[in-house]
């Protein structure tokens, strides 16, 4: 099966606004604060208050948001309890997880769509758990403490994803393959293992991960035309 490095292609806007500044950790153990990071497989564009930096993908680490500033006063308000904060929603912690690690958000929402429809509770028949159908020895290697918390779930197979991409270069579909069969399988047979299940799988993010990366393209012309 022939699978299109979509991955190389696609491109989103991971930054925030500018009330807002976040730590890119990079590998060299240096830190950056930025306003906004987009990357691609190839390349990585920060934006810092004096310009933009390019760097390359494998030296970006992670993203962390820091404490929001205010870009105007505004009134004091008593400091929220602990019940106050709504819940994040499942779209809010993959985008999250996405910007944490420098993927596409379309990325890591297709696998999330096609490994559990976005159900916390899901178990698959062979114990995979969650979001992003970790099995318990991944999640527990990943750090996970309950794999059917959202939150930690997704984060920990975005980075799951974030690092099988480098493992294979970029190469999205033994990447998938990797996540879905295990990265040994790949290594047995040196690429895409010749399991229809896992090929399937490979064709069903690839097809979501396209079909939302044309909807969010549509959605940013939009904007710009208004």
């Amino acid at each position: 099966m022939r699978v299109r490095p979509v991955f190389l292609a696609a491109v989103l806007f991971l930054g925030s606004s500018a009330a807002f500044a976040d730590t890119l950790y990079l590998r060299s153990g240096k830190t950056l604060k930025i306003e906004a990071l987009s990357c691609t497989a190839s390349a990585c564009v920060a934006t810092l208050k004096g310009g933009d930096i390019e760097l390359r993908p494998i030296d970006v680490e992670r993203v962390e948001p820091d404490e929001e500033v205010d870009a105007e006063p505004v009134a004091e308000t008593p400091p929220p309890t602990a019940g106050d904060a709504p819940p994040r929603t499942i779209e809010q912690l993959v985008e999250a997880a996405a910007h944490r690690y420098a993927l596409p958000r379309s990325l890591v929402r297709a696998v999330a769509r096609a490994e559990s429809a976005f159900d916390p509770a899901a178990v698959s028949p062979k114990g995979a758990q969650g979001v992003m159908q970790l099995m318990p020895g991944t999640a527990k290697e990943l750090g996970v403490s309950n794999a059917f918390d959202p939150a930690q779930n997704i984060d920990a197979g975005a980075r799951l994803l974030r690092q099988l991409l480098e493992k294979y270069q970029g190469r999205v579909a033994e990447a998938l393959a990797a996540y879905n069969a295990g990265a040994g399988a790949v290594a047995k047979h040196n690429g895409v293992p010749p399991y229809r299940e896992t090929r399937g799988y490979i064709r069903k993010v690839v097809r979501e991960f396209e079909r939302s990366e044309k909807q969010e393209s549509a959605a940013r012309a939009s904007e710009k035309k208004q």
